[in-house]
């Protein structure tokens, strides 16, 4: 919980407090803790989990007027316009100055508030729903680009301004990619490794496709370099770094026997000609020792993951097999950013009708309590009131996900064909984590709507050193807490999610289904956090796996690199082989621990 709240001091003359509904001209105070700009929205500090001296600050407060006697309802009507800010006050990460330049450090330094003065608020005003957004981080970059968003999250408020009612506010999750973007690049590069496939010559008078020498069964070099510049019709991912090093790989094993001029080195000549296509890559270096490299970071430049776009052979070309062909591949526009952090209170007011309490607060050692003591049990802004006080302080409105990642027990894990795989030092750094059964928020931050999303956080990194591995305990490496910030999920659901990390072992291994996953390229492991193995610090069940101001702690054991995916497909197919288990700990709330089979 952000402790601290909100509250303002009546400072009207008598004769402007007559009649019901007129506003009154008011001190208006915010408590918002110690401010910190963030360096990354991935540590600590960012996301708050250290303590008061960590708060980012709020960028934009929306303090909306009910007459509500109770907590604010789904149907409740707003009253009037929303409470407005003066714009002048505290900057981000100064203290004990007010709104007007006056001095009040106890008030900041003891009881963590902001004050503002000329606040109108309306008679008759009850409670309140206030809504502040934390500062982004200030990365120079357009705050509409990927890069902004990747670092400080989106989540699209609606309704705070001018919604009619409670309910007609809602948060939205935003969409990374722009898909028909991304599909234009698609269908222009799967265009070009057709014409890589489909290649033929003329050789005595005849017209011989390459994938036609292949199919006839002679084993030698070109028929190969077909199978595997196919994957052998196994789906693959359709990353840049994947395609550079099949290319590569199908260039340098083909470039000795293309001097020939014999049929398989006429064959051999027009592939590798059809591969340095200069309007998709660029080729540098001579013969074996040269390299193919996409011009475009593709998928990855839109935001998504690397394994987000799969590609096959079905026997005559290369296509993209999606979920309206019977793939259960993630749909592109399902993919989203992790919401920002956003603070809220549904909250009665507190009323006085002394003259001035602004000296309570610069008292030096005083509690939120202390202060709201000093009010009635009345919520009623009404023409005897002075002062104003909100009672519930500010909570998170978004949930917090905590990842640590266990030492490997062995100097080894075994892929899907039982070979060894070395997981010493720094090999497979975790690059991302896909959060999924995440949808858009009510008013109260609560789960609505039918749609499910995924959020991609790639932001796991301490300034450009990743924060966890799969890796044994030698290395001497420093694993930190991975914290991703998430939307809280439906009553009695599961969650669904899998971490992205990068094979920079130097050699490649096979995983599920033996999907190859190549040095250098990313894969997946998956995890089912299951609400029937959940419970609180206290021995008792939850309702949630990812619940709003709440922490969620998952320490995941990898036991096996044999269920690792190269691409991602729907979480929630029932054909999915799960490959993390996790101990799953809710802090303040609950834990979980779950191992890699």
């Amino acid at each position: 919980m952000l402790t601290g709240a909100v509250w303002a001091t009546a400072c009207t003359a008598p004769g402007e407090l007559s009649g019901d509904g007129e506003g009154l001209n008011l001190s208006f105070a915010l408590s918002v803790g110690r401010i910190v700009t963030p360096s990354t929205r991935m540590t600590d500090v960012v996301v708050q989990n250290t303590g008061e001296s960590s708060f980012r600050g709020i960028e934009q407060i929306y303090a909306i007027p009910f007459r509500s006697t109770g907590l604010i309802e789904a149907d409740d009507p707003r009253y009037g316009s929303n409470v407005v800010l003066p714009q002048r006050g505290l900057p981000a990460n100064s203290f004990g100055v007010d709104a007007q330049g006056g001095a009040f450090p106890g008030l900041v330094w003891n009881n963590n508030a902001h004050l503002y003065t000329n606040v109108y608020f309306l008679k008759g005003t009850r409670s309140l729903l206030v809504y502040g957004k934390a500062i982004d981080d200030p990365v120079s970059v357009a705050t509409d680009s990927v890069a902004f968003k990747s670092r400080n999250g989106s989540l699209r408020a609606r309704g705070l301004e001018d919604g009619p009612d409670a309910k007609s506010i809602r948060f939205e999750l935003d969409p990374i990619a722009d898909v028909t973007a991304l599909e234009t690049e698609l269908d222009g590069l799967l265009g070009y490794l057709n014409s890589i496939a489909q290649t033929s010559v003329t050789y005595e008078g005849e017209v011989v496709r390459w994938s036609e020498y292949a199919a006839r069964g002679i084993e030698d070099a070109l028929s190969s370099a077909f199978r595997s510049f196919t994957s052998e019709r196994h789906p693959f991912a359709g990353s840049s770094r994947v395609l550079d090093k099949i290319l590569a790989d199908l260039y340098h094993s083909l470039y000795s026997l293309s001097q020939r001029t014999d049929l398989p080195g006429l064959m051999a000549a027009a592939v590798c000609a059809n591969i340095n296509n200069d309007d998709f890559v660029t080729v540098s270096g001579l013969g074996t020792y040269a390299t193919v490299t996409l011009h475009s970071r593709f998928p990855v430049r839109y935001g998504v993951p690397a394994g987000s776009v799969t590609l096959q052979w079905d026997g005559t070309q290369f296509w993209r097999p999606t979920r309206a062909s019977g793939n259960r591949a993630i749909s592109l526009s399902s993919f989203c950013y992790p919401p920002s952090l956003w603070y809220y209170t549904n909250s009665l007011l507190a009323v006085s009708e002394e003259e001035n309490l602004v000296d309570e607060y610069v008292q030096s050692r005083r509690t939120w309590t202390d202060i709201t003591d000093l009010y009635s049990s009345s919520s009623l802004v009404s023409g005897g009131v002075r002062s104003v006080a909100v009672r519930s302080p500010l909570q998170y409105g978004v949930a917090l996900l905590n990842i640590m990642i266990k030492p490997v027990d062995h100097e080894w894990l075994l892929d899907s064909k039982y070979n060894r795989i070395l997981v010493n030092g720094t090999m497979f750094p975790l690059t991302g984590v896909i959060v999924g059964d995440q949808r858009d928020l009510s008013f109260d931050f609560t789960p609505t709507g039918e749609e499910v999303y995924y959020t991609y956080d790639q932001e796991v990194y301490d300034g450009t050193t990743p924060k966890n591995y799969i890796s044994n305990l030698m290395g001497g490496i420093i694993r930190k807490a991975v914290q991703i910030l998430a939307t809280q999920t439906l009553p009695q659901e599961d969650l669904h999610l899998a971490l992205e990390f990068q094979n920079n072992s130097g050699s490649d291994f096979y995983g599920h289904n033996g999907d190859l996953i190549l040095d250098g390229n990313r894969f997946y492991l998956f995890a089912k956090l299951k609400l029937s193995s959940a419970v609180n610090n206290a021995n008792g069940t939850i309702d949630c796996i990812l619940m709003q101001d709440h922490v969620t702690a998952v320490t995941f054991r990898i036991d096996s690199l044999a269920e690792a995916y190269s691409t991602l497909p729907e979480m929630k197919d029932p054909t999915l082989q799960v490959g993390v288990d996790a101990d799953l700990d809710w802090i303040l709330s609950t834990p979980f621990n779950q191992a890699l089979k």
